[in-house]
């Protein structure tokens, strides 16, 4: 949580106005002027094919202010009208991080838009889990009637798509949202007693509490609680903001807090962990013997346990492979999943173990397109795309050289996270949403894969 915070802090710093309309005006003729002929074709085909253009030739813009954010708005308002409700809020993200606009108003009007032309269960799908996304955002905004209208319009969404499932988080999300705006209306007191006396100890307990446990704003909230009356969080405060920069000290900040989480539920715990999981990740490499082994396993469990979270599908059993031993065992010759369970898949977990001796395999999600690589002789981790008759690699990181790994990917948005035994170790926005299939092989030497999972798309 903290490392997202502090991302979109830094993201804020860098955002520029929104341009000129006059300036957008000279942009938007000159752009019109270059794709004169895509702007004249009028299919929701070439339509969505022309917002592609432009927001390739938006990333390449870097230069020019005025035209990258009327590529932007341009790009958004091709996919919101040919009813591309993904494409478009992933245009408005865009757009928010280099601009100061309005992401959540202009979101609101996409979905608006996108409900109007809404036809199908899938449609209706996608509104319901579009406004269950917005919800949160406004949540983190503190703009609780905003959440509770979003999380409505994401409740009737999925009674109309038919998704059980939906209905039943946005039911608790609405119940999470009341919680949330009683607690903040009687956090507007103790704000207010700060005004007048910054030093009282129980107001500072008060807005530190709401702004760690309940909303993980950790930047914000550790000053208060560092002047808070709770003894135990005041001393967990000090620690984190002395800024150890020894492996023990810092293994003794995320002690603090993983101590305290063990006392909490539900938000307040995952919330506290993820802050001892900051100083733990700062500590673990430095670290010898049992205490890294502690973290370690800390730091595995908790992340595993996170990324385990929906309703995932097994798909480990070897026979819809078409292979007859147990476990799945694949080598050279390509190893497909010979047809993917009914329904939609934005995850993919899986454990790949050698054969003896090391390996280098790989995992298509999207086949003959794109895959995860890990070679166990150095490490590499990467994730590829096929360009031509050339694989390229978009993501690569090293990971401890070992015999057994538990890799996953998550989609949502269109960003591609992955993850080696639960470590995030790259990220990719791209079009694709979802599993398209899955197909293993290797390189070298023979892998086992065995708890392969794929996460439903809710």
């Amino acid at each position: 949580m903290l490392v997202m915070v502090l991302a979109s802090v830094l993201a804020l710093q860098d955002r520029s106005p929104i341009p000129d309309p006059a300036a957008q005006k000279e942009s938007e003729r000159l752009i019109k002027d270059v794709f004169k002929d895509d702007y004249a074709k009028k299919t929701p085909a070439d339509r969505a094919a022309l917002a592609e253009k432009l927001m390739i030739q938006s990333r390449e813009t870097k230069d020019d202010p005025t035209a990258r954010y009327v590529l932007l708005r341009e790009a958004q308002d091709l996919y919101a009208n040919v009813g591309d409700l993904e494409n478009s809020l992933g245009t408005i993200e865009e757009l928010g991080r280099h601009y100061v606009v309005d992401a959540i108003a202009l979101k609101i009007a996409a979905i608006t838009s996108a409900t109007k032309l809404a036809k199908t269960a899938d449609d209706h799908g996608r509104l319901a889990a579009a406004n269950l996304r917005l919800a949160g955002e406004a949540i983190q905004l503190d703009q609780y009637e905003m959440a509770d209208k979003t999380v409505q319009a994401a409740s009737a969404a999925a009674k109309k798509a038919g998704a059980l499932a939906i209905v039943i988080r946005a039911n608790a999300k609405s119940k999470e949202i009341a919680d949330l705006k009683s607690r903040y209306d009687k956090l507007k007191k103790a704000r207010e007693t700060l005004t007048t006396t910054p030093d009282d100890a129980s107001a500072n307990l008060a807005v530190g509490q709401f702004e760690a446990t309940i909303k993980g704003n950790w930047e914000s909230a550790l000053p208060f609680l560092a002047k808070g009356s709770d003894a135990a969080l005041k001393a967990a405060a000090e620690k984190d903001l002395a800024g150890p920069k020894e492996a023990v000290e810092q293994a003794g900040a995320g002690d603090a807090w993983w101590d305290l989480a063990e006392k909490e539920t539900a938000a307040a715990k995952d919330n506290l962990r993820s802050r001892a999981l900051f100083w733990y990740s700062k500590a673990e490499e430095k670290l010898t013997g049992l205490v890294r082994a502690k973290i370690a396993k800390r730091l595995l469990d908790t992340r595993l346990e996170r990324i385990s979270r929906g309703t995932w599908v097994d798909v480990s059993d070897p026979k819809l492979y078409g292979v007859s031993q147990t476990p799945l065992e694949v080598g050279q010759r390509k190893t497909p999943l010979t047809k993917l369970p009914s329904g939609t898949f934005d995850g993919l977990t899986l454990r790949a173990k050698s054969k003896g001796g090391d390996v280098h395999f790989g995992v298509q999600y999207e086949p003959e397109v794109r895959d995860m690589e890990m070679n166990s002789l150095t490490g590499r981790f990467a994730m590829c795309h096929l360009e031509g008759t050339t694989w390229k690699s978009d993501i690569a990181a090293m990971c401890p050289k070992k015999d057994e790994y538990i890799i996953t990917l998550l989609i949502t948005d269109g960003e591609h996270v992955f993850y080696v035994d639960g470590k995030e170790v790259g990220r990719l926005k791209l079009i694709n949403d979802k599993i398209i299939g899955l197909q293993f092989y290797g390189w070298v030497g023979n892998t086992q894969f065995d708890q392969i999972k794929l996460r439903k798309k809710e």
